[in-house]
């Protein structure tokens, strides 16, 4: 319900009463106070539609009503501070002054700035260019399962030391060989107990020689790509024959593939349009911040601007995302 105080009840006498203690009946308006007037503090007037104002706001922020008087106490006691504020220059400090600035480029952005961006659409065709444009992000590349054995030389290694371990190797992949073709231990176990024994990899050697899922296009960080590639070129379950690479020898399986996977439009299509407005609305109010700029006319000193030390790194200007 709207809180509104007319001149009958927020007058001259009720002013008076609340100043002066005094009947209101038979009180006179102050000196220099107009006869309209509610209150006279320094040289702000408020009248009855300053308390009406105050007791609107007062509601729409969720605070309890307050009698006319109360009302106007606490308005005269906020307007004192304020004198006493800037009696003491308090309104010019720099700080003060870079709150209120503040405060006025947000209350001005709140006004203006929401129409504009909840006009911004887009259109079908839009989403469809762009789900074609960006395929790759809903792309699912094909995945690989592989498992290895890893027996590392020492780059001083004598021939008989690397004779020795390639021999080891061959041993591993003999039995590995003899292992599949028992049909007795499933794929995804890959060397299995093999790798405790033949492999120096520590992170896959309890595990089978298991190396999870790759991707087929980015590899493995820690294994010589073309130790990977040649495992990805195998049929699901096959060895490859001993590969030489980087820090050692190595025997890769293939142990299981995924397809490639390109999720359909219709799926797609939610995410796309709310990129595109997200854009769309940046896009937007990066304009407006330059509309107003260029509207205010600057004009730069580029002699000064020349002389002045530049940051560390240079990042470029893009208002939308704060001043």
């Amino acid at each position: 319900m709207s809180v509104h105080f007319s001149q009958k009840v927020i007058g001259v006498c009720s002013a008076a009463a609340l100043l002066l203690g005094s009947s209101c009946s038979k009180q006179e308006a102050p000196a220099g106070l107009p006869a309209d007037a509610v209150a006279m503090i320094g040289d702000r007037i408020i009248m009855p539609d300053d308390l009406a104002v105050e007791a609107e706001r007062r509601m729409e922020s969720g605070l309890p009503a307050l009698a006319p008087a109360e009302l106007l106490n606490r308005m005269m006691l906020r307007e004192s501070m304020l004198m006493k504020s800037r009696e003491t220059g308090l309104e010019n400090d720099p700080e003060i002054q870079r709150e209120i600035e503040r405060l006025l480029v947000a209350r001005l952005r709140d006004r203006e700035l929401p129409a504009l961006l909840d006009s911004v659409a887009v259109s079908e065709g839009e989403v469809e260019q762009a789900y074609r444009e960006r395929i790759a992000d809903f792309t699912t590349p094909a995945l690989d399962r592989l498992a290895m054995l890893h027996l590392a030389i020492e780059k001083n290694a004598s021939e008989a030391k690397r004779a020795e371990i390639r021999a080891r190797m061959a041993e591993a992949r003999r039995l590995a060989v003899e292992q599949r073709g028992s049909a007795a231990l499933p794929l995804a176990k890959g060397f299995d107990q093999l790798s405790i024994q033949y492999s120096d990899d520590a992170v896959s050697r309890y595990r089978g020689g298991d190396l999870g899922w790759i991707d087929e296009r980015k590899g493995l960080a820690r294994i010589p790509d073309e130790v990977v590639q040649a495992a990805q070129r195998l049929p699901v379950g096959e060895l490859s024959e001993i590969i030489a690479a980087g820090p050692g020898l190595f025997l890769v399986m293939r142990t299981d593939e995924r397809p490639s996977t390109v999720k359909p439009f219709e799926q797609a299509r939610p995410l796309l349009q709310k990129r595109l407005v997200a854009a769309k609305r940046d896009a937007l109010e990066e304009r407006y911040y330059m509309e107003c700029l260029e509207a205010a006319g600057p004009r730069i000193n580029q002699v000064v601007l020349a002389t002045l030390a530049a940051p560390k790194e240079d990042a470029p200007v893009k208002f939308a995302n704060g001043f």
